[in-house]
């Protein structure tokens, strides 16, 4: 079987991104053909991937795809292009359309997203309670749906688990992650207001102005000096962490990112909406959160859980 993964927004190094690298390095485990091909907008988190095999380009319509038996759309355009839509409809293969946005706010600003699922032979979302769901299944009722979990293999989580074991840990709390007001990093620095002598730090929050208005505000707030992306050791060694601020660090190569939580007692992702919009959460875990699972204490939010 061949299978394409199309990542039409860029390999944007999100959880997106990840969800078609895991599915890449188990259908070629099992024997199948596939490959991920990317809009060749580029994102410094992508560095953070290291084992991928991606292939990118500057128009969908001059890659082949012809010779795949599913098209797997993974995300989607931020400027729409009418030839694009035509050539994905042309395609004689399995055309499976994904939803990984899980508010209405940000699928909403999806160019005609409703012109790529009409195109689709497939809908896949986490989980059929989500407002997409209830709108793909209010637009057509006969729609083939189904509900996906975020891909990882047993062999990776038991490598983590079985790395995390019998060490010597400060006690400290990382959150570890990208900026969003979703996962609430900026609860660090009320944590921080609460008791200034507990070791707090972000890991992975990228310079925009979001992360900048919501992080940089507060006595407690240090965005130290450092490279966009942290790729060694000895870079994020040299960056001047003071003890009495949360440290808030840009995006770090993920096996860093994990040999440093492996270093402290917990690791923290906030993510969590509103009651509300809870139900469109879909019964899933982030990448984030199945890997501070198996390496250090997780610290999640409340209503997640629930």
């Amino acid at each position: 079987m061949k299978v394409v993964f199309v990542l039409m927004k860029g390999f944007d190094g999100c959880g997106v991104s990840r969800f078609a690298v895991e599915h890449q390095k188990e259908l070629r485990r099992l024997g199948h053909e596939c490959d991920i091909y990317s809009f060749n907008k580029k994102y410094s988190r992508a560095n953070s991937h290291k084992d991928k095999d991606v292939k990118y380009y500057k128009n969908l319509t001059d890659v082949d795809f012809s010779k795949y038996d599913i098209f797997i759309l993974n995300s989607y355009e931020k400027e729409f292009k009418q030839e694009d839509l035509d050539y994905y409809k042309s395609l004689p293969c399995k055309k499976v359309a994904m939803m990984h946005e899980i508010i209405k706010q940000n699928y909403g600003r999806i160019p005609h997203l409703w012109d790529w699922i009409d195109a689709s032979d497939i809908v896949s979302s986490f989980s059929g309670e989500m407002d997409f769901t209830q709108d793909l299944i209010k637009r057509n009722p006969d729609a083939k749906y189904f509900s996906f979990k975020m891909a990882m293999s047993d062999e990776e989580l038991d490598r983590l688990y079985q790395n995390s074991l019998n060490r010597d840990r400060r006690n400290a709390l990382i959150y570890y992650g990208r900026w969003t007001t979703m996962k609430d990093p900026h609860r660090l620095l009320d944590y921080k207001e609460i008791d200034p002598s507990l070791d707090l730090m972000c890991l992975g929050i990228e310079r925009s102005m979001g992360s900048f208005w919501d992080l940089a505000s507060g006595p407690y707030s240090n965005r130290p000096k450092a490279p966009g992306f942290i790729d060694t050791r000895k870079k994020f060694d040299d960056v001047e962490k003071p003890a009495d601020k949360v440290n808030i660090l840009p995006p770090v190569d993920r096996d860093l990112a994990l040999q440093i939580l492996n270093e402290v007692m917990f690791g923290a992702s906030f993510y969590r909406l509103d009651d509300k919009r809870v139900h469109n959460l879909g019964n899933r875990m982030e990448f984030t959160q199945i890997e501070i699972s198996a390496v250090c204490m997780p610290v999640f939010d409340k209503s997640w859980g629930e």
